[in-house]
């Protein structure tokens, strides 16, 4: 969130005229929010001031943002995907799928505290009642986004989805060739429709905001300048440009040992994140400065913030320790994973590591249970944990 105001703050920079009425009709139509308005000056104070980090020994206010994983399944075999990519430990992962009934509970009990709703699998649009779901959370009032790859996005569905969440992001790897090449055949113009009808069905309305992801050290130099004009033309709201999350061996087997020995687990998917990409940190420091330097209008972002060539080394060569001091993700975030199991790590780093079951126990109960406070605990004495290296939560909820 602070990452999108800042980006707005920049763009206004860039606004012309005749993109001035946009603008105000998105901050008249941001109003309609007030309501959530209380809560978010609460989680600021939260994090700025470590409230229940620093004094609760192990309990957390309830969670400022839900993950609810719809699914594990997948249209798609992304070569990179920690779950079904060439590492991918997708054979080995929860299978069970929990059913619409069950959902509309966990809505029901947690919709009190209106947490923000994220939701992830998987690709969500492979279940049949997903858009039941976006629109029943819809119907609760509740704050909700989804990731996509874009491919099942249909001029009828899209309708739904306009509707019902307030934000969409879509995985673009870049030109076609590059695009098919790590998702596969057709990928790209099926992402491409996707992404026009979810523009189309939202007319002239702010919300939801829809937004391409794209991983800046693939995209090759020659085709950023392109991938900008592509958003442009497309009319997307943002265009957000991200690093490699990766572990080499080492971390791994450190991060293994360590979950044995903390919270006897087995933990199988961090080998999901073990690879060694060829960076080049010039080129990844050049493509940055072509994307700052754009005359675009288009917000852009990157996660993580950063573009010189000493922070880009760091990312890619120092532990999260380093980095940053902490990481408060357990605080004020959690996964349900799709057959019902909650998790207290939002990357996947340890989701062996069940605090309990919500078609089990109520979320009140899970949420500050014998087993989230000696998480929490172990968590805040190490800090970061070996598998934590270049994980997007140190973006949004580390310091």
């Amino acid at each position: 969130m602070f990452r999108v105001i800042n980006a707005l703050l920049k763009s206004l920079k860039k606004i012309h005229l005749k993109n001035l009425k946009k603008y105000i009709t998105f901050f008249v139509e941001l109003t309609r929010y007030w309501q959530y308005l209380p809560k978010i000056s609460f989680d600021i104070f939260r994090i700025v001031g470590l409230i229940d980090y620093r004094f609760a020994n192990g309990y957390s206010f309830y969670p400022q943002a839900i993950n609810l994983e719809l699914t594990a399944r997948c249209n798609l075999r992304c070569k990179m995907c920690w779950l079904w990519g060439k590492q991918g430990i997708g054979k080995h992962y929860t299978k069970g799928e929990m059913t619409f009934e069950t959902i509309k509970r966990i809505i029901d009990k947690i919709s009190h505290f209106r947490p923000t709703i994220y939701l992830q699998g998987g690709e969500i649009l492979v279940r049949k009642d997903a858009l039941k779901i976006m629109e029943y959370i819809h119907k609760k009032r509740l704050i909700c986004g989804f990731t996509t790859n874009g491919t099942l996005i249909t001029k009828e569905n899209a309708k739904i989805i306009v509707n019902s969440v307030h934000s969409v992001s879509i995985s673009i790897d870049g030109p076609r060739e590059i695009h098919d090449q790590i998702r596969g055949d057709g990928a790209f113009e099926k992402a491409i429709n996707g992404i026009s009808n979810l523009i189309s069905a939202r007319g002239n309305r702010a919300f939801p905001i829809i937004k391409i992801n794209t991983l800046i050290p693939s995209l090759p130099e020659d085709s950023t300048s392109h991938l900008i004009s592509l958003a442009e033309d497309l009319k997307v709201d943002l265009l957000q440009f991200g690093q490699f999350q990766f572990l080499q061996q080492p971390k791994v087997k450190a991060h293994i040992a360590l979950m044995k020995k903390l919270f006897n687990i087995d933990c199988k998917a961090i080998n999901g994140y073990v690879w060694n990409p060829n960076i080049n940190i010039e080129e990844i420091e050049n493509k940055i400065s072509l994307v700052n330097n754009s005359n675009s209008e288009l917000i852009t972002t990157f996660t993580p913030n950063i573009s010189s060539k000493a922070d880009i080394e760091k990312w890619y060569t120092l532990p999260a320790r380093k980095l940053r001091k902490r990481c408060l993700f357990p605080w004020f975030s959690v996964i349900i994973k799709s057959n019902g199991d909650v998790v207290p790590c939002g990357e996947y780093r340890h989701p062996e590591y069940k605090m309990g079951n919500i078609k089990e126990n109520s979320f009140k109960e899970i949420w500050n249970g014998k087993k989230a406070k000696f998480f929490r605990n172990a968590l805040k004495k190490y800090g970061f944990f070996p598998g934590c290296d270049r994980c997007c939560g140190l973006n949004s909820y580390a310091r």
